[in-house]
């Protein structure tokens, strides 16, 4: 069996928010990233000109390194207005409810940044990506609850109470995202 390797470059999420207007993908909360590339062009001229131009073609991927299964990440190949590919790391640990909101939104808006930016001070060009439903959610779900399970086991809980602790902490996560504001 061979395994298809390629190469794209990967950026960090260096900051995130939650942003939501009414007339914005149906009044929903949409995860907001601001990723490391500002020193990339391409993402940076990306950017660009979608403020100018009609929504894109884009293609994602989820993926989880062999190397480093701590680590999830999306990839992203625009066809139109310009053709780029590259991917955004997230620390399954420490940013699976950031996941967890791109799936429940369907989407995010993206920036890119330096550190010690926020969403909500960072008024530089931002695009909305609509990130379709690929057949990752049961995955996803999957992988949820056992970061969430870990997180209860570490605390201590009781063994007969490790289900129901994690179905709750899933449920009220997920509450936010499902908020519409009219």
């Amino acid at each position: 069996m061979k395994i298809k390797t390629y190469s794209i470059k990967v950026f960090q999420v260096i900051a995130d928010g939650v942003l939501s207007a009414p007339g914005i993908g149906e009044g929903r909360f949409i995860p907001s990233l601001i990723v490391n590339g500002i020193e990339d062009q391409e993402l940076v001229d990306l950017i660009s000109i979608h403020q100018e131009t009609p929504p894109g073609d884009a293609i994602f991927l989820w993926t989880r390194p062999l190397w480093d299964r701590s680590k999830i990440i999306l990839n992203v190949a625009f066809k139109k207005p310009m053709i780029i590919e590259f991917g955004i790391e997230f620390n399954l640990p420490t940013q699976n409810t950031l996941i967890d909101g791109i799936i429940q939104s369907r989407g995010f808006f993206l920036q890119v940044g330096r550190e010690g930016d926020k969403p909500s001070t960072l008024f530089s060009d931002r695009i909305l990506l609509e990130v379709p439903e690929m057949g990752f959610d049961k995955k996803w779900d999957e992988i949820l609850i056992a970061i969430i399970r870990s997180k209860y086991k570490k605390l201590r809980y009781p063994k007969n109470d490790l289900t129901a602790a994690t179905n709750k902490h899933i449920r009220s996560m997920r509450e936010l995202w499902s908020i519409r504001r009219t």
